[in-house]
């Protein structure tokens, strides 16, 4: 593979600068993001390489370092606070992976940066770099990259980074995002290799390299946006306008297709682009003219214009347009380039004013920024907004009005404001350093800090009732040991003054929640903690957590960040998120939040504000689950999980049904229940032979409008016991109960029909039972030979007297054996044709026990092995089988008889399994 390739799918963290510390100063401010050291850019300019695609290349040879001073030709390092001179830094001759010399940077506390020469850009061109990063030693520090656009007299436009990386392990490419000339002013683009410290320490040495370095011109694809913030509702017509910018146009026709969020083509089309002679705009360019640099081509514009051939039904898709372009130095057609966007297809759901799910929106967000965010908002199902509002106090009553204006706004839709305290204005900041977070600020006097913040909450408090004091993930609060000494004056204050608000602070779910915030000490007041981790919980670790926060207490608000696109799969994702979504709604939760939105990695929206994968999957889950009350789980025919919602108004009821294999649930859910998928598109679900087909899967799917009746009596009926020892040809007693939830009586009868291999008495039963009371019917369960281990499940065929949805069944699992001794088998074909079967035998009691266990295969002898005096613990046996392949697919059954006893086990698998 060419060791100079580019992938195109790369990690955008950020853009802009920011101002290092004082001069006095020995070290850089850490950041923990990548930042520039400088706003102006004045290295030499140099010649393209070529007249497009790779434009600069280097391994840092003898060709770019003409004076043998091992400085390469035309590059500048930067020297100022926090980047010291003494640091060792340049071209080092020593064989490598890579070639026979590197540059290399050593560290010894502070930061490095070095920059390239300066090369022409191509107006409305795309451009990205890669460099090949050896670090090593690295503790605190982290090395990245970064592409700057510069205007003629050397001033950054506009900077993208690579990701930042610790040590390498070896050889490993950082790559930067696009980067699109699209300013009137750009004239070159230099390229930065940059070791900084990424938090409050630094490495005292540490050693990076970097070699294969890298940039890239490519033809730029720019879409306009069929509909807001690209959604599109289902009655309109798909139709993709856009232009292509390139230099050396081939005249192939382009080729636009239009992918699911699998990335499975639907369709595709050839088209040739329409040249065009008016300058491209561009949402980011003054409307202004420019004249590229003279050594620097000009690109020539085209457009185009693409309706779909058909009318997409709800769910996300995306939109890829290729272009084949032309180097003309060779004559050979490159890589085709291409541009991608997204839209989405908004299924109608139903309006619930009172959900719990928000969006958190960081501290970067001015005013200005979120109303922008409006369309989203809408249009994404939330029904909380955490916003940065901290006004100095000096403010304008305009710049008050602003925010009311906004958040009577947000008000008219049923959405709740909660105002996060993290960016205060200037006359406090100055006293703070960058990294000490909301303790920094609360730490400072009283006297301080308090003045501006009382005038929001006074001006604010009538419609902004709850305050977050710092953003979802900065737990300096909860570090510092200060929260104790003044969370108890803050609230003092805030009574003195009449203000009836409530605070919350960001909290680790690993850690004691605040007592001081608690209900306990402030009376009526209360207060929320949200709820974060440096690691993704689990829904089933949100789960186990939610059950032992004290959510009496508090009021708990987690974190719904999903899973990062970068490291895990669509499916993987999708279904992480609605999970835990459903999670924190069962657990009685009362508010989650989704932080950081518009995020290029795990968001709901890219920067570009195109849509990602999880935007209808939140707004669908959202929306039907947001407002409901979380009631028991049933359970169904195949062992699917489930969730179950009920609506507060008696309306419909709402399921979320998943299973970790593909299976088709077939239940009675009521003659109005529909199906729907994640992505807020209907799913064809005829009502026949009373009942629906659910085709269940990893990715959960949701049953709305379900029968609350029908609901109802499946939570209220139970089989009492359900466990049955593995003694064969013996009556096990158990009891059924049936508990009428309805003010009137309930007349019916019930048709038990247990898993095979098992007998049961009666067969039904009727019954009649009073508002409120309990039906209790006796019934005995008995093993026949034919029965199986394990678990099977026994369903309870329901008919209601006077019922409009009559017929229904009830589900229970029932399981054989009591799981103190189990026996588990699988099957493979071995290199010599003989079919192996695994057997594990396992004992979880305390007692030693001795089973004589059987296999039993068509057409084959019986193969037996003794387990004699198996303490508590597994055993695994393997069978072998000649001929193996013959018994692909067939049953394989194994018994274990227990010697000198009663208990059975047996397990089936299929050859080949």
């Amino acid at each position: 593979m060419d060791i100079f390739r580019l992938v195109s799918v790369v990690i955008c963290l950020g853009i802009g600068g920011i101002a290092v510390r004082g001069a006095d100063s020995p070290e850089a401010e850490p950041t923990g993001k990548p930042v520039m050291p400088l706003d102006r850019i004045t290295t030499d300019t140099m010649a393209r390489m070529s007249p497009t695609g790779a434009i600069f290349r280097t391994i840092f040879g003898p060709e770019h370092d003409l004076n043998k001073n091992d400085q390469p030709d035309g590059w500048r390092r930067y020297q100022g606070a926090g980047y010291p001179q003494y640091l060792e830094m340049g071209i080092v001759h020593q064989r490598s992976l890579m070639g026979n010399q590197f540059y290399r940077i050593r560290i010894q506390r502070g930061s490095a940066a070095v920059f390239s020469p300066q090369l022409a850009v191509c107006r409305n061109m795309t451009y990205s770099a890669g460099v090949s990063v050896f670090a090593n030693d690295l503790t605190h520090d982290k090395t990245f990259i970064s592409l700057s656009l510069l205007d003629e007299t050397g001033m950054i436009l506009q900077t993208v980074f690579s990701e930042p990386v610790g040590n390498t392990n070896g050889w490993y490419q950082l790559v930067t995002p696009p980067l699109i000339a699209s300013h009137s002013d750009s004239r070159g683009v230099v390229l930065g290799l940059h070791v900084t410290p990424f938090d409050d320490e630094q490495d005292v040495r540490g050693t990076v390299a970097f070699s294969q370095v890298q940039i890239s011109e490519q033809p730029t694809v720019q879409f306009q946006p069929p509909g807001p913030w690209n959604t599109l509702d289902p009655s309109v017509s798909v139709v993709i306008d856009g232009t292509v910018s390139m230099v050396s146009p081939s005249g192939d026709p382009a080729t636009i297709s239009l992918f699911n969020p699998f990335g499975e083509e639907l369709v595709s089309e050839k088209q040739t682009l329409i040249p065009q002679k008016k300058e491209v705009p561009h949402s980011l360019s003054p409307q202004k003219t420019g004249v590229p640099r003279e050594d620097a081509p000009e690109a020539v514009h085209f457009a185009f214009h693409w309706e779909i051939p058909f009318q997409p039904s709800a769910g996300y898709y995306r939109l890829r347009v290729s272009v084949p372009a032309t180097v003309p130095a060779s004559g050979k057609i490159s890589t085709d380039a291409f541009g991608e966007t997204s839209f989405v297809i908004l299924g109608p759901l139903p309006s619930d004013p009172a959900g719990m799910f928000g969006l958190s929106f960081p501290g970067k967000w001015s005013l200005a920024e979120l109303k922008t965010l409006k369309p989203m908002i809408e249009k994404s199902g939330a029904r909380q907004i955490k916003i940065p509002v901290w006004l100095p106090k000096d403010s304008k009553q305009t710049d008050i009005a602003e925010i009311i204006d906004f958040c009577t706004w947000l008000a008219d839709r049923r959405i709740r404001p909660i105002g996060v305290l993290s960016h205060p204005p200037q006359e406090i900041t100055t006293m703070v350093k960058q990294n000490d977070g909301a303790a920094g600020i609360f730490s400072l006097p009283f006297s301080v800090w308090y003045p501006s913040l009382e005038r929001n909450l006074l001006n604010l408090g009538m419609i902004i009732t709850d305050w977050q004091l710092g953003e979802d993930h900065d737990r300096s609060i909860q570090k510092s040991g200060i929260f104790d000494r003044f969370i108890g004056d803050f609230q003092q204050q805030l009574d003195q003054s009449g203000l009836d608000v409530t605070l919350g602070v960001p909290w680790d779910w690993m850690h004691p929640l605040p007592n001081e915030l608690s209900q306990k000490q402030t009376g009526n007041r209360k207060n929320f903690v949200s709820l974060t981790n440096d690691f993704p919980l689990t829904w089933e670790d949100l789960e186990y957590y939610l059950d032992v926060v004290p959510i009496s207490d508090f009021r708990c608000f987690p974190d719904m960040t999903p899973l990062p696109s970068d490291r895990y799969p669509l499916t993987e994702r999708v279904t992480d998120l609605v999970l835990r979504m459903g999670t924190v709604r069962k657990q009685g939760a009362e508010a989650a939040f989704f932080s950081m939105p518009i995020n290029n990695q795990s968001g709901l929206y890219q920067e570009d504000q195109t849509p990602t994968e999880l935007f209808l999957p939140w707004r669908t889950t959202a929306t039907l689950i947001g407002g409901k009350i979380p009631v028991p789980s049933i359970g169904m025919p195949k062992g699917s999980r489930n969730f179950c919602f009920s609506d507060p108004k008696g309306l419909g009821d709402v399921y979320m049904i998943w299973n970790n294999a593909p299976v088709q649930e077939m239940m009675n859910f009521g003659s109005r229940a529909k199906l729907m998928d994640v992505w807020g598109k209907e799913i064809p679900a005829p009502f026949t032979e009373f009942h629906q087909t659910v085709n269940a899967g990893q990715i959960p799917v949701f049953v709305t409008d379900a029968e609350p009746k029908i609901t109802k009596i499946r939570q209220n009926t139970r089989l009492q016991n359900g466990i049955l020892p593995e003694k064969y040809s013996v009556k096990h007693p158990d009891k059924i109960t049936i508990t009428n939830p309805f003010p009137v009586t309930v007349f019916g009868k019930i048709g038990i029909q247990p898993p095979e291999g098992i007998l049961v008495e009666p067969e039904d039963f009727h019954f009649s039972i009073l508002p409120g009371e309990t039906h209790e019917e006796n019934i005995s369960l008995m093993l026949t030979p034919s029965a199986m281990s394990g678990s099977g499940m026994l369903e309870m065929n329901v008919f209601l007297e006077d019922w409009e949805e009559q017929h229904f069944s009830v589900y229970q699992e029932i399981q054989v054996g009591t799981n103190e001794i189990t026996i588990e088998a699988v099957s493979r074909l071995n290199r010599r044709g003989q079919l192996e079967i695994y057997q594990t035998f396992t004992n979880n009691s305390a007692d030693e026990v001795s089973f004589s266990c059987s296999m039993y295969a068509p057409d084959r002898p019986i193969q037996r092995i003794i387990i004699s005096k198996q303490g508590t613990g597994h055993r695994e046996n393997t069978y072998f089988i000649e001929n193996g392949r013959e018994l692909t697919g067939k049953p394989i059954r194994i018994v274990a008889r227990e010697i000198r006893g009663e208990r059975t086990l047996k397990c089936q698998i299929k050859g080949g399994e």
